[in-house]
This record gives C-alpha cells, sequence and structure tokens, in this order.
C-alpha cells in the first residue's frame, strides 16, 4: 500500500458480458462466452465517476478493486483511463465459481488492507442482477452502510442523500463506511482515446488467496454457500404485432375496445387465502414491510407464495394493529416485534433472534429497497447462502430450488443453499396474493426482544419523495410506461392513469431527466414490471428498456415512429402522436366512466 495523501475511496466494481450480446448454449447449459464483448458494470461506472468528482473537491485517492479471471484486468484499465489512481485486481484460481458472499470475503479482505475512508458499491450488476455485495461487504468489515444513495459528499463525516420509499433521506455516517449507489449518482462520461491509451501500460497490482492471507475453502464453489444447479433460456413472449394506423379518432375508440376486452380477460388472479390456521411443520418466514398505506403489496404476494411452500410465520418488527391483516392474507402465525421505524442494524440483530430462536426452514424478503438493504447484511452475519430476486419457489428432494433471472430475464437460473435458512429475496409482482379471509383465528406471539444499537448514521432530514401517480407500480393492473417521446405530454399520461387506476412508469433516460422519479424506472438498471397491461407511450423500445416489462401479459405501444423498436415487442401498435391521441382516449375513457355511472 502506498502512503496516503488524503481521504481513500475504494471502488468495487465487475466487468459483465454485455446483456444484448449473451448467447446460451442450450446443449451445455451454459453461456458462450468467447467473442462476446464485455463492459464494466454500468452502477460501477457511476459510482466511480461520482468518487473522481468528491476527489476533485476534497483531495485524496481512488483506488478500484475487483474480482475475476485475467481478462477483467480490461476493466480495471477502463476505470483507470477515467480517472482512477490505482487498480487493484483479486486474480486466483481457487477465487473461481465464487457466490456473493465468497466474493464479498474476498473483497473485505482486500479493502480492509487499504484501510479506506469510504467504500462504494454499484446497486446491482446487469448481468446477476443480485445487488448483494455491497451490504456483505459491510457486514464482513463490521461498517455502517447506506443503501440507495443518490449524491454523497466526504468532509469530518460522508453526507449523503439516499432514495427510499416514500422519499429521500438526507444522512450522515461516520467512516469508514459503505455506500451503495445508483446510475443518478454521477453523470455518464466516457474516457478519451488518450487516457485509454496511456491506461494500457499502467501498473496493475495482482492480489491472490496467499497475498490475503486466507484459507482458500472460504472462496470459489467451495466457500459459498448457494449453488447453480442449472441455467435455462428463457423463451422470449410472441406478441400480436398488430399495427393500427387509421385516424387518431378511430385509435382511440379502438383502444378503448381493447383495453376493455384484454383489462378483465383473466378476472380477478388472487385466491382465497387457506380457511384453516396451520400449527404443524417447518415453517417458512416472511419479512413484512410495511409502509404510509399499512402492509406492503408484496408482502402479501410472499405470504401467498410461502403458503404454497409450508407453514407461514409472518414476522412483523413495527405496529401490532398489522397482526390481524397479515392472518387474514394467509399468514399461520405472527411473530411480532414492537419496534418503530426501520433500521438496518436494529432489524438484522431482531431477525437474527428470530431465525435462532424459531429455526425456520426458509425466509424470504421482498426484493425492495428495504429487502436488498437487510436480507444481505443478515446473510453474511449468519454466513448463509442468499438468492436475489427469485421469480418463483419450489422444493425439490427436500431443497428449496430458486428461480432467479439473469441477463435482464434472458436466462433462468435454478439455485439452492447449502445452508439453513434458506434465504431468498422475491421480486415485487410475480406472485398473486390471496383474497383476505378476515374470519381465520388470529395467532400472535409477541416477542420481548430489545436491540438499540445505532444505525450507523443519523437522518438529519426526510425529503417527500416526486410521485406522478399513487398507484404501486407492482400491485397495477394497468402500467403506463413513459418514454421520452412522451415528455411533454405527462400531465395527459397522469389523467389517463388516473382514469385507468394505472401505476406509472419510465425509461431509464426520462428518470435522468428528473420529470419521474428513479424508482419509477423499468429495465435492465431499474425494476422489473408484471402487469396485465402495459402502456408503453413515446418509448423507443431499446433493449435495455424492454426486458423489464416482458412479463405484462399484454403490451400497447403508442408512437408517433412508424419504424420504434417498441412496435416489435407489442401485441397492438398505435402509430400516432401521443399528444393528439392521448386527450381523445381521456375523452373516450371519461365518456366511459359517466356511462357507468349513470348506468
Amino acid at each position: 500500500m502506498l502512503a496516503r495523501n488524503g481521504p481513500l475511496t475504494v471502488v468495487c466494481i465487475k466487468q459483465v458480458p454485455v446483456a444484448a450480446a449473451v448467447e446460451f448454449d442450450a446443449e451445455t447449459g451454459t453461456l458462450r462466452r468467447d467473442g462476446i464483448p464485455a463492459e464494466v458494470n454500468s452502477h460501477d461506472v457511476r459510482a466511480l465517476l461520482s468518487a473522481l468528482a468528491v476527489r476533485e473537491r476534497c483531495g485524496g485517492s481512488v483506488v478500484v478493486v475487483t474480482m475475476g479471471p485475467p481478462d477483467a484486468a480490461s476493466a480495471l484499465r477502463y476505470c483507470l483511463a477515467l480517472g482512477a489512481d490505482r487498480a487493484i485486481h483479486l486474480c486466483d484460481k481457487a477465487f473461481a465459481g465464487s457466490d456473493t458472499l465468497a466474493t464479498a470475503r474476498a473483497l473485505a479482505l482486500a479493502i480492509g488492507r487499504e484501510e479506506p475512508d469510504v467504500v462504494l458499491c454499484g446497486r446491482s450488476s446487469t448481468d446477476a442482477e443480485t445487488g448483494n455485495v455491497g451490504p456483505e461487504i459491510a457486514e464482513l468489515l463490521g461498517w455502517p452502510q447506506v443503501t440507495g444513495v443518490c449524491a454523497w459528499e466526504l468532509g469530518d463525516t460522508v453526507v449523503a442523500r439516499r432514495e427510499v420509499d416514500d422519499g429521500f433521506e438526507q444522512v450522515s455516517v461516520t467512516t469508514p463506511a459503505v455506500l451503495v449507489v445508483g446510475e443518478d449518482v454521477a453523470e455518464e462520461r466516457f474516457p478519451s482515446r488518450e487516457a485509454r491509451s496511456a491506461a494500457a501500460s499502467m501498473p496493475l497490482e495482482v492480489v491472490g488467496v496467499t497475498d490475503l492471507g486466507a484459507d482458500p475453502a472460504l472462496f470459489g464453489a467451495a466457500g459459498s454457500p448457494t449453488v447453480v444447479t442449472s441455467v435455462q433460456e428463457q423463451p422470449g413472449v410472441k406478441r400480436a404485432n398488430v399495427i393500427l394506423d387509421d385516424s387518431a379518432s378511430a385509435q382511440a375508440d379502438a383502444i378503448v375496445e381493447w383495453l376493455s376486452a384484454h383489462g378483465s380477460s383473466g378476472g380477478d388472479r388472487r385466491l382465497p387465502a387457506p380457511e384453516t390456521v396451520r400449527t404443524e411443520g417447518s415453517s417458512i418466514a416472511v419479512y413484512v414491510e410495511t409502509g404510509p398505506d399499512g402492509i406492503t403489496q408484496v408482502s402479501r404476494e410472499l405470504l401467498a407464495a410461502a403458503s404454497g411452500l409450508g407453514r407461514v410465520d409472518a414476522v412483523l418488527i413495527g405496529d401490532r394493529k398489522h397482526c390481524a391483516e397479515l392472518v387474514a392474507y394467509g399468514a399461520d402465525r405472527v411473530l411480532h416485534i414492537d419496534a418503530a421505524g426501520y433500521d438496518t442494524l436494529v432489524h438484522t440483530a431482531f431477525v437474527v433472534d428470530v431465525i435462532r430462536a424459531y429455526a425456520p426452514r426458509v425466509m424470504l424478503f421482498p426484493s425492495t429497497g428495504r429487502g436488498r438493504d437487510l436480507a444481505p447484511r443478515l446473510a453474511a452475519r449468519l454466513g448463509l447462502g442468499l438468492t436475489a430476486d427469485c421469480v418463483g419457489l419450489h422444493f425439490s428432494r427436500g431443497q428449496l430450488v430458486q428461480h432467479k433471472p439473469a441477463f435482464g430475464d434472458g436466462l433462468l437460473a435454478m439455485i439452492t443453499s447449502r445452508t439453513s435458512p434458506e434465504l431468498a429475496t422475491v421480486r415485487p409482482g410475480v406472485f398473486s396474493s390471496f383474497l383476505p379471509r378476515w374470519d381465520r383465528p388470529v395467532r400472535v406471539e409477541r416477542l420481548a426482544l430489545d436491540h438499540r444499537p445505532s444505525r450507523g448514521y443519523t437522518v438529519l432530514k426526510e425529503i417527500p419523495g416526486l410521485r406522478r401517480s399513487t398507484v404501486d407500480l407492482f400491485g397495477a393492473d394497468i402500467v403506463l410506461g413513459v418514454g421520452m417521446g412522451a415528455a411533454g405530454v405527462l400531465p395527459e399520461v397522469e389523467r389517463l392513469a388516473g382514469l385507468l387506476g394505472a401505476g406509472v412508469a419510465c425509461t431509464r433516460k426520462l428518470a435522468d431527466t428528473g420529470a419521474l422519479p428513479r424508482h419509477a424506472q423499468v429495465g435492465l438498471t431499474g425494476c422489473s414490471v408484471s402487469p396485465r397491461i402495459y402502456v408503453a407511450i413515446g418509448v423507443r423500445g431499446a433493449y435495455e428498456h424492454v426486458v423489464g416489462l416482458s412479463r405484462a401479459e399484454h403490451v400497447l405501444a403508442i408512437d408517433i415512429d412508424e419504424d420504434s423498436f417498441m412496435f416489435d415487442h407489442a401485441d397492438l401498435g398505435v402509430v400516432q402522436d401521443c399528444g393528439i391521441l392521448l386527450p381523445l382516449l381521456a375523452q373516450r375513457l371519461s365518456l366511459l366512466e359517466e356511462q357507468c355511472t349513470h348506468a
């Protein structure tokens, strides 16, 4: 380690295949890597650029670190070309096959030797999309973590702005600390040709297992608590690709008819919760998330998903008034801990106690900002396997098989855990919740647990978020996805959303403008939704966006450009100016609503 002059920031980066170029070999069940271009994970690039901007203001140095095969050196050189001061390459055959926890162990050991002030990790990687590594590093180092960071400054402490479910928080955290950042933490830029040429001859520090002074059994396949048992290609959804290029008036009539036909085609997808309450058998624990409106939709979905696996224990840290509702939505028992608010370290300690006292077979968390903040920290503390962002769960030969999408849902990995309980975060919107059954007997065990550690940071200010829609994207039957082609007609989109009871989502480019909140971004680096109907309005149809809506039952696309790629991914495409069509469509829907009211 070189002598330091000023604060040191370490940025963890990963080289990933370009998702759109990934090819799958169905015979071998593996990716074809030869000739597939690679790049630095986009979230990690933004993390590095934010670190370089802070260095310009505060001085110090920036070190990038990665773990990977020899060709990952090119990713480090790209970061040096952007302006990083040093690069560390963890490269050893013993690291091959590491899952997120084994990767975090290696990175934590390397980072600890550097004694940095701040460690930055991107929110997730575009290949595996787990988001586990940052919180796991924080836990292994025993440092505080701040996730969802969209801006930060370094002084006597780190002052960061982080996105939470209902807005933003401005927080102060003591160093050393781990920050997990998203795309909006820095403006994207690219290195010059001259900088890349200079970086090609810059030295890299290569570190192996021996250099870390660690047991090789902690890494690679041997040290990984999760195992990928198989990988399969996800078949693409076939869309009808019907195009309407009539007059705007005729198109509006056709859309109303189409929405009516497809919006009710499946009926209510929910089934009543089981009548009886189970008291025997291994439990499936569900971490319950609550918000301003009570129990979140994804928590209800997890209760239903867990019910198909065994007896359901709902772990509620919060107000006891939610207990009856949890039972109505499928919980066989509620394990209630009376504690106000959400705190990463406090909730981690509480859940550890629950696991040790009740020994659930499986524990499920929502794949939300909070779930991705808590579950990895818990997994690292207990040395447990964790599969992130699951879209399916089933038991096979006594093991929980977790269905994990990768490469923008292009592939589906089947993953099992060697450890117990088996932990998973589950993507919102992929399971249907139960219809509530309010006559189920309420069974509650109140746990007298007391954990009051500092969360590691202080909330300086709470900032209400920009919200164009109050409808939950993950529970909505209809989602309106807005692209740059409709940036000028957002009021009309909001009016339409109100008439349809729809959620409002957007593309990455529109989120970058600040017109819609980042949590509404759908796509490879945003969230995935699975509504009954997705309406793409002024959306170009880039791969990075389309992968986030691939699970929609039906897709309607509206765009003035007849060559829009979005029409290739739609059941019904309408070639029209959004500014002309949306008011006509809202007029038709308003009239229809009025007729129904007076009928």
